[in-house]
């Protein structure tokens, strides 16, 4: 009786382990997403699995909350933060030459403007971004194009200057992007 009682602890201790690295197995595994899709072949209904890509997965609602958190950041400025904050910000949320045009068109604009009246400049968004394109593989479009109408104040030390402006955003979602958020700025238009 006391070999039954040490084979089956022996088999019970096997299995626990086997369970556990098979557990361990499936949660170090990246998930899978697969989308459902109705389609007719043949005059019969069939329903498709189709594999999602994992930056498909991404949002419009979380890319409308990624441009509202990264316009106020990165076009917002104080004389002491324009350069360090438009080079972190051009590293990491735009493409090489969305950054360069972001860098010519908007800082090299905005910095001797800053530093003549040792003034500072916020920019929040009134609205939501508008997007009017989204990614399509049809036309071989794998971009988002946002429209952001953003309000900006120049503060001096007794005067404020509100102003308007519009940007255009073409925004692309990037498995590899250099934020965690997986969207890169690719082109933009002041």
């Amino acid at each position: 009786m006391k070999h039954y009682y040490t084979l089956a602890s022996l088999l019970f201790i096997i299995l626990s382990w086997v369970a556990v690295i098979a557990m361990n197995t499936f949660i170090t595994q990246e998930p899978e997403r697969v989308a459902v899709m109705k389609v007719e072949e043949n005059g019969r209904k069939k329903i498709k699995q189709v594999p999602v890509r994992s930056t498909a997965s991404l949002t419009d609602q979380k890319l409308i909350n990624w441009l509202e958190e990264i316009i106020p950041t990165c076009f917002s400025f104080t004389v002491i933060n324009i350069n360090s904050k438009s080079s972190y910000c051009s590293d990491k949320y735009f493409q090489k030459s969305a950054a360069q045009a972001y860098l010519n068109n908007y800082v090299d604009e905005i910095a001797p403007l800053l530093d003549s009246k040792d003034a500072n400049i916020y920019v929040g968004l009134p609205y939501a971004p508008i997007i009017t394109s989204s990614p399509s593989t049809k036309n071989k479009k794998f971009y988002y194009v946002v429209y952001i109408q953003t309000i900006s104040s120049l503060v001096e030390r007794k005067v404020t200057s509100p102003s308007s402006r519009g940007l255009r955003l073409w925004v692309a979602p990037q498995k590899h992007a250099n934020n965690p958020n997986q969207f890169t700025i690719i082109g933009i238009r002041m």
